[in-house]
């Protein structure tokens, strides 16, 4: 008599049910299968000692399951194919918008407006000053430098009329004036004179371009201003 494990196949329980889920599983179908197949667990689980509840083995055991899964997979691809395929729009239309603001600010920086004689004589800049101009410059500077009583101060003249114009904003009429300052830094050393330009109208500083932020135009009396912190 020959000893040794068999070489035959194993059977099993389901074997005789075999054609039976092969066509439900190749067609699709959501039958359930024999009570042998949905109440029993498979052979694996078995000799490994795992023990599943009644629930959970109709879902793994039967085409109903194994088709829900599938389909819930394939919807969720589509949805996140379907959100991304959103998240791109909005950022190529982001960089759309914002390409065509810098050409705009581009444009508007490096042409701006020419005015005739007649515009600027009627143009309106405010009531003339009446306040004490200078003790309001130095008003401003209070709060901006770390010693403001040893500043030092050189007025290059009053307030004239003249116009500033930035690419938000547009051109404003007013009057200006450039006041060059010496501060001392944190370490109690001057910093050097820098030229500041205060904006007024109507007795009140409406702007303060500080040094590197503005272009002024003598021969104009015009001013680019750049963004202001």
């Amino acid at each position: 008599m020959k000893l040794g494990r068999p070489t035959a196949p194993a059977k099993r329980k389901l074997d005789p049910y075999r054609p039976e889920i092969e066509n439900l599983l190749a067609n699709g179908s959501t039958q359930s299968l024999s009570p042998v197949a949905t109440t029993q667990p498979r052979p694996i689980f078995t000799k490994h000692g795992l023990k599943l509840s009644k629930d959970l083995v109709p879902a793994l055991t039967s085409p109903k399951g194994i088709h829900a899964d599938a389909l819930n997979i394939r919807q969720t691809t589509k949805a996140v194919g379907f959100l991304c395929e959103i998240f791109m729009t909005i950022q190529a239309m982001l960089l759309s918008v914002l390409g065509t603001a810098a050409v705009y600010l581009t444009g508007c920086a490096t042409n701006p407006p020419v005015f005739t004689s007649q515009q600027l004589a009627t143009a309106h800049y405010g009531q003339p000053l009446t306040i004490d101009w200078q003790a309001a410059v130095k008003g401003w500077f209070l709060k901006k430098v770390t010693d403001p009583l040893s500043a030092q101060y050189i007025f290059n003249g009053p307030p004239h009329k003249g116009y500033i114009h930035t690419p938000l904003n547009g051109t404003i009429f007013a009057y200006l004036t450039v006041v060059r300052v010496n501060a001392k830094d944190s370490s109690g050393a001057y910093i050097g004179f820098l030229p500041y330009l205060f904006i007024f109208k109507n007795d009140h500083i409406i702007k303060v371009a500080k040094p590197g932020q503005y272009n002024y135009n003598e021969g104009t009396m015009g001013v680019d201003l750049y963004p202001l912190t």
